[in-house]
């Protein structure tokens, strides 16, 4: 079970330009945290940098209080559900199946949800029980957003990043998510944002435009 997640000391260079130099994040269990800034101000890049798949030039990436070895971010990876800004790459077909397609994964097979499991999450996301028979790639930008919101609940992971959660969403659909997010607990939830409704939710901050 990862408590945190530390950035320390990093320093990033990106195309020639000083994107991080010195940056120090702890993301803890139990905490919404934000990334706060612009296109461009590195929100990707920390989030790639806690996943492994980038690396500082210079720094430290800590779980609970230890340098982050290779093993470390496969481990962390396996533990983590992730909700992309480009939600339209999630899935294909029925949104049923789009939804159980995620649970094919030698790593979820044991995490399958029952039809009453589902119903339960998207309810809670303002989501009919028709959209289940509904194919994917014609629900509506916003729907699509909360049905990945919805799979990434249902995987039942330890640690949670949202990447624009508030993309395509209406201002009603974006308080429904921001509660729904805020009343997860006992975990590490990462959220990239510069919707103003999700940053009141946050309960620690990292402004990338003050960096």
């Amino acid at each position: 079970m990862f408590k945190s997640i530390e950035l320390q000391e990093v320093y990033k260079n990106f195309t020639e330009r000083e994107l991080f130099a010195g940056l120090d994040i702890n993301f803890k269990v139990g905490e919404i945290h934000g990334l706060i800034g612009k296109s461009g101000s590195g929100k990707s890049t920390i989030i790639n940098m806690v996943l492994g798949f980038d690396f500082p030039d210079k720094g430290y990436i800590l779980f609970d209080g230890k340098i982050a070895e290779a093993q470390d971010f496969k481990m962390l990876r396996a533990c983590t559900a992730y909700v992309p800004q480009n939600v339209n790459i999630i899935g294909s077909g029925k949104v049923w199946d789009t939804i159980q397609s995620r649970f094919d994964f030698k790593t979820n097979k044991l995490k399958r949800p029952n039809r009453k499991q589902i119903l339960s999450v998207i309810k809670h996301l303002a989501l009919e029980e028709s959209i289940l028979e509904s194919e994917f790639k014609s629900t509506s930008g916003g729907e699509k957003q909360r049905i990945a919101i919805a799979i990434a609940t249902l995987l039942d992971k330890q640690i949670m990043i949202f990447d624009e959660p508030s993309s395509g969403l209406d201002d009603r659909s974006k308080e429904i998510v921001a509660t729904y997010i805020s009343n997860l607990r006992d975990k590490i939830i990462i959220i990239s944002t510069h919707d103003l409704v999700l940053k009141g939710i946050c309960t620690s901050i990292t402004n990338l435009e003050q960096k």
